[in-house]
């Protein structure tokens, strides 16, 4: 049987090798990655790096009707960016040398001799092999480097030395070999290790750890997913796309508050079965809401279901409370009921900041001040009276919100340049009938 295909994520953004590894297009979801072709990728020794560590190897790969990919973690900074341009505690230099001396072992059983290292959104130094610079002579610079800049004090020799014995020793591949054991030791004892600080830092991964056990590699996956693509194959993309819209949403404030840490184990096989079989059923239902005419009638399901939520049909606001039904009832009160806002508040702070300064935008000059690309500015028709603001997807430097309104729904993406938000792109979610 041939695998699903599943709907590609909303992309943020996309990245040339100068802002990551390997140019691809920086997609969201449960964990935002970078997208990369699979020719582009074909090149690196990295497609032998799986069980891996401390390279960079793909999360997962995916078939796109532009072509096959690989799905890798995002990294917005060089490692270089972090040691030489910021101000790296003791934790931090643990963190980088332990990392330093795993990668270079495993570069060394991989066979490649050149690469760079970067940081993942989560803190983590990874050594991506690509480009044309030699990563054991940039490694051991680096970590020479990170010694001199060091203000000597009291403490600091001891952690100084073990740096330089990592350097040492990842210059001299049998050295590497025959001391990483003992160096990692004392490196551990001179400081405990800490995530690497990055400008668009998530939730730390957590240190290296103290053992070489291998960690489960993360897989973008979710329910909204198997529930779109379920969808999209039975019915129609549009409404496809609009139901696991609003399921996603619902998950990822769900997990926000939580942020527990994603790795885990692949799923058993049986376990596959029985999450499809539930999104199978759920489908069934949540098809029923989707597909039921909109107007006078209600929904089967919102009868038939007391206590359900469905996110077809959400609870009106009280400040969009509507008068009791009459014969003379205005059109008004068929309308869609707006929601309230939900997401992390800065965000739903922000985007409506920008959508008012939209809605008064009459001239090239805001347009400028308002839009990554001042040529291209669109209309926000559902935010024309009341509104609400859904985040769907929030990563660093930038974010995805839906404004809901009463007749209307449309998608902001927004980017961060310079402590400001821009609008990026604004398209329709097209009601379905």
């Amino acid at each position: 049987m041939d695998p699903l295909s599943l709907e590609v994520p909303p992309a943020l953004r996309e990245l040339t090798t100068a802002e990551a590894p390997f140019a691809g297009v920086l997609r969201g979801g449960a964990t935002p990655a970078v997208w990369v072709g699979a020719e582009d990728f074909g090149t690196s020794p990295a497609w032998a790096a799986g069980g891996t560590e401390h390279i960079l190897a793909p999360l997962d790969s995916a078939g796109t009707p532009d072509g096959s990919c690989v799905i890798l973690p995002h990294c917005p900074v060089t490692l270089d960016e972090v040691v030489r341009h910021g101000a790296p505690s003791d934790g931090a230099l643990v963190t980088v040398a332990i990392s330093a001396l795993r990668g270079a072992a495993e570069a060394d059983r991989l066979g490649a001799e050149t690469g760079r290292w970067w940081v993942t959104a989560e803190g983590r130094p990874v050594l991506a092999l690509t480009g044309a610079l030699a990563w054991r002579h940039d490694t051991v610079a680096l970590l020479r480097e990170a010694v001199a800049r060091r203000t000597p004090d009291s403490g600091a020799a001891v952690l100084d030395a073990a740096l330089e014995r990592a350097a040492a020793a990842i210059e001299e591949p049998r050295r590497l070999r025959r001391e990483t054991e003992e160096i990692e030791s004392a490196l551990f004892a001179a400081a405990e290790p800490e995530p690497l600080p990055t400008d668009r830092q998530g939730t730390p991964a957590g240190p290296p750890e103290r053992t070489r056990a291998g960690a489960a590699q993360t897989r973008p996956t979710g329910f909204a997913t198997t529930v779109r693509d379920l969808l999209g194959r039975l019915v129609d993309v549009g409404v496809a796309h609009r139901v696991a819209t609003a399921l996603g949403a619902v998950a990822s404030a769900a997990r926000r508050p939580r942020r527990p840490d994603r790795a885990r184990p692949e799923p058993r096989p049986r376990r596959r079965r029985v999450v499809l079989v539930a999104g199978a059923a759920a489908t069934a239902v949540i098809l029923g809401g989707a597909l039921w005419p909109s107007g006078e009638a209600e929904s089967p399901a919102a009868a038939d279901a007391p206590g359900s939520e469905a996110p077809v049909t959400p609870p009106r606001s009280p400040s969009m409370s509507a008068p009791p039904q009459t014969a003379e009832a205005s059109p008004v009160t068929d309308q869609r009921p707006v929601k309230r806002d939900s997401g992390p508040e800065d965000i739903v702070t922000a985007a409506r900041g920008l959508i008012a300064e939209i809605g008064s935008c009459s001239d090239d000059a805001c347009r400028s001040r308002l839009w990554e690309d001042p040529s291209a500015p669109a209309a926000l028709p559902s935010a024309g009276g009341d509104y609400a603001i859904e985040v769907v997807d929030e990563y660093g430097g930038a974010a995805a919100v839906k404004i809901v309104g009463a007749e209307r729904t449309q998608v902001l993406v927004m980017v961060r340049v310079q402590e400001k938000w821009l609008a990026r792109e604004v398209y329709d979610l097209a009601d379905q009938p």
